[in-house]
C-alpha cells in the first residue's frame, strides 16, 4: 500500500486536532496585530491621542505675491492673513529639498533679504512655502510647496 502524501497527512491532522488549528489561528492573530501596533508606535503618530479624538484639518495660504516669471527678485513676498496664525515660517528650498532659507514672521509678509535675493538667479527654479502656526506650535495652514523662479533674460 502506498504511503499517503504529506497533503493528506496535514488534513488528517487537522481533523484529529481542530483545536491546534484554531490555536495557530489565533497565535497568528496576536502576532500580526502585535505587529501593526509596533509599526504604528515606531512612526511616532497616534492621531487619536494627537488630537484628543478631533480630526484637523489645515487650510491652504493664498501667496498674493506672483512667484514665477518673474524679471527679477521680488522686493517682497505677501500673503494673506490665516485666523488663529500666531506666526508664519518661510522656507525655501532648492528642488532637491535642500533648504537654503528659513524663517519665522509674526506678519503675513517677506522682506526678501539680500541673501536670500542673491539666490534668486535667472533661469532657477527653488521651492517655497510659508506655513502658519497657532500659539501653541501647531500647524494651522500652508502654502504648501511653491515655485519660485525669476526667468532667463529674453535676447
Amino acid at each position: 500500500m502506498a504511503e499517503p502524501s504529506i497533503w493528506s497527512r496535514l488534513v488528517g491532522a487537522w481533523s484529529l486536532s481542530p483545536s491546534l488549528g484554531g490555536l495557530a489561528l489565533a497565535a497568528a492573530a496576536v502576532v500580526l496585530a502585535v505587529g501593526l501596533a509596533s509599526q504604528w508606535r515606531d512612526r511616532g503618530s497616534d492621531p487619536v491621542s494627537e488630537t484628543q479624538g478631533a480630526v484637523l484639518r489645515s487650510t491652504t495660504i493664498r501667496v498674493q505675491t506672483r512667484l514665477e516669471n518673474l524679471t527679477s527678485a521680488p522686493a517682497e513676498i505677501r500673503w494673506e492673513p490665516v485666523d488663529g496664525a500666531a506666526v508664519y515660517e518661510v522656507s525655501v528650498a532648492e528642488v532637491d529639498r535642500s533648504e537654503i532659507f528659513h524663517k519665522t514672521f509674526t506678519a503675513p509678509v517677506l522682506l526678501v533679504p539680500a541673501d536670500l535675493a542673491r539666490l534668486l538667479v535667472p533661469g532657477k527654479t527653488l521651492s517655497f512655502r510659508v506655513t502658519a502656526r497657532d500659539a501653541s506650535g501647531k500647524e494651522v495652514a500652508s502654502s504648501g510647496p511653491l515655485s519660485l523662479r525669476v526667468e532667463l533674460p529674453v535676447q
